[in-house]
């Protein structure tokens, strides 16, 4: 797997997948995959990458381990748009990696942990998160398939977020009174 490509995406805080995933398979959603998925994101001492509106990780989707780069860019408010550039590397350049990137000044800043299903409806993808704090539907497409399929599910537009998984859990951890730590299932 190698793309570069503009991502278009918007999430929905969702409190039962029962009902989402028999929508799904009423209206003939594909259940493509399901797993687990661990991240570990990438930045500078000072934080530039976060600053600057930029993400760089390695993930385990699966069985797949995976380097990604996101930036946001500007366009429609309405729907997180950002450049993604992602590869797979096998496991033994992941461990080669890790040494690589704190010569360059990158260190693990941030993991989190997700209980996934992949679906595909209406030229949309569809993943059903389950963080340790949260479940979330994240609808990706072209900006019409993506309100589409969000009608057809019967999600609010006003409930909609564009927000990451990191931004969410900061809020999360404020409104816990709980300090900043990773996001992993206990």
């Amino acid at each position: 797997m190698h793309s570069s490509e503009i991502e278009t995406e918007i999430k929905f805080i969702v409190n039962d997948f029962n009902s989402i995933r028999k929508k799904l398979k009423k209206l003939k959603g594909k259940l493509l995959e399901k797993g687990f998925e661990y991240t570990q994101l990438y930045d500078t001492i000072d934080q530039k990458l976060r600053n600057e509106k930029k993400l760089l990780r390695i993930r385990k989707h699966g069985k797949k381990f995976i380097i990604g780069y996101k930036k946001k860019i500007q366009g429609n408010q309405e729907f997180k748009q950002e450049q993604e550039i992602e590869f797979e590397l096998n496991e033994k350049h992941v461990h080669k990696l890790e040494k690589i990137l704190p010569e360059l000044g990158f260190q693990k800043y941030w993991k989190y942990e997700i209980k996934f299903e992949t679906w595909k409806l209406n030229g949309c993808l569809l993943d059903l998160d389950t963080l340790p704090f949260i479940q979330v539907l994240e609808i990706e497409g072209t900006e019409k398939n993506i309100q589409k399929t969000a009608e057809l599910l019967n999600l609010a537009w006003s409930e909609s977020s564009t927000k990451n998984y990191r931004q969410l859990y900061e809020e999360w951890l404020k409104s816990e009174g709980q300090k900043w730590q990773d996001c992993i299932f206990k």
